[in-house]
């Protein structure tokens, strides 16, 4: 007869952080089951961590000024170059349907002056100047994408080949896809010697990036009031159309004629309807799939496969997750070095139709030494259905279903390996594991 199987293993270390004893742990499930249970709600992130976003709009976008920054070069491809003059946009057909403010488009107009519109493009000296998105009666009504508006030329000073705007569709459908647009060596209108090198990308999440790469070291013109260094006469932010917007609070500016930008930088709109987003399963049968807090941000929750970030998401907009695994054997790792990653509505792994030992495994990683760890102060293991179940850390949900069997153990058993005597208790798992806490163990599995 086949029976459900679990496997438990349990490292416990403990070391001096931030001057106070504290207890890691980390653990590793492996198991097979069949059916997505019902999880529970638990607490809301935003109680757990302090935000530090620039700022929000009603229709529900969320800024960030501190994203973590990749530039991705598409410059060295001809092919990708838009070949425009100076203040002229051309359209660009977009290689998924992209929501902004609630509108699905399949193009967008790209303009040489760091500005990208939706339904009609802007061309002329009359649109070539910045202006605030906040303020209202703008010449430029349509939908707005201003990574960096501001009055720019290919052409002046420049090499039209080379020093142009460029666009490239990179990553992969239904995970990281994006179009990225890219404003290489760009020279400011008033000033020949210097350029700008920085990029938008649009993800199919509907999530907005700029990055900058290069928006220091403008040789400045005081003298004739102009002053363009670090985006000083430039508007970097989005608006939806007008009239309505932005007296209806679509709009979401990070600045206006201030320098305020750095090289290195990047700033995220998170869309805040991709609430719930689901990470497929990839080509590669046997994926190693974490899931963490960035080290640098950590309000920025990771997915990353086989070594690569996949997705990038938002702690206060971010309700739950959920990872399909495919029919090879996916380990799925909850990483807490950085602090909890688990969404409010929590994590739910699918490993995929089973196969053979060793299976699909699910890492719960609390073994880091910096001052962000999360320390578990319960987890518990809940088996609700035959193969299937979850672990509650503290209130943080993960669900899992379709694991492969790797033993027969089951129900879970406790071993106590140090200090010597101690015991392990009886009952339910949770019950085993604190009456092997109050006997002294340092390490229970």
């Amino acid at each position: 007869m086949f029976r459900n199987s679990l496997l438990w293993d349990t490292i416990a270390t403990r070391h001096d952080r931030q001057a106070r004893r504290k207890k890691t742990h980390r653990y590793r499930v492996l198991q097979n089951t069949q059916h997505r249970p019902a999880g529970p709600q638990v607490e809301t992130l935003e109680a757990r961590h302090l935000l530090a976003t620039f700022g929000s709009d009603t229709f529900g976008y969320l800024g960030d000024d501190e994203a973590p920054f990749s530039f991705e070069d598409i410059s060295g491809t001809p092919a990708n170059n838009l070949n425009l003059g100076d203040d002229t946009f051309v359209q660009v057909a977009l290689p998924f349907p992209f929501e902004f403010y609630g509108t699905t488009y399949n193009d967008i107009f790209v303009s040489d002056n760091g500005l990208l519109t939706f339904g009609s493009g802007v061309a002329g000296t009359t649109f070539k100047d910045n202006q605030d998105l906040t303020a209202g009666g703008s010449n430029v009504t349509q939908p707005v994408i201003a990574p960096f508006w501001d009055d720019l030329s290919p052409v002046d000073g420049g090499n039209m080949d080379t020093d142009n705007v460029y666009a490239q569709e990179l990553g992969t459908a239904d995970l990281d896809q994006r179009m990225v647009i890219q404003w290489h060596d760009i020279r400011h209108f008033a000033f020949f010697t210097n350029t700008f090198d920085f990029q938008v990308a649009l993800f199919a999440s509907g999530d907005i990036e700029f990055r900058y790469d290069r928006v220091t070291g403008i040789n400045n013109n005081p003298a004739n009031g102009e002053v363009v260094d670090e985006g000083a006469s430039s508007t970097v932010g989005i608006r939806d159309a007008e009239p309505a917007a932005p007296g209806n609070g679509h709009v979401l500016q990070y600045s206006f004629d201030m320098a305020s930008l750095m090289d290195g930088q990047a700033i995220r709109f998170f869309n805040g309807n991709n609430t719930d987003p689901v990470i497929p399963g990839q080509d590669d049968p046997d994926d190693d799939i974490i899931v963490r807090r960035n080290g640098t941000n950590t309000q920025f929750i990771e997915v990353e496969i086989d070594g690569t970030v996949v997705a990038t998401y938002h702690e206060a907009t971010l309700n739950s997750l959920t990872i399909d695994g495919n029919d090879g054997d996916d380990t799925l790792t909850v990483d807490l070095v950085n602090g909890n990653p688990i969404p409010p509505a929590g994590i739910h792994f699918d490993g995929g139709a089973p196969t053979v030992a060793p299976g699909d495994k699910l890492i719960v990683d609390a073994s880091g030494t910096n001052a962000n760890t999360y320390d578990i102060t319960d987890i518990d293991y809940n088996a609700t259905d035959v193969g299937e179940g979850n672990l509650d850390i503290d209130g943080s949900l993960i669900t899992f279903t379709g694991l492969e069997p790797v033993s027969l153990l089951a129900p879970v058993a406790w071993t106590c390996r140090s200090p010597p005597g101690c015991r392990p208790g009886r009952g339910s798992s949770g019950s085993r594991r604190r009456a092997c806490r109050r006997s002294g163990c340092t390490t229970c599995s």
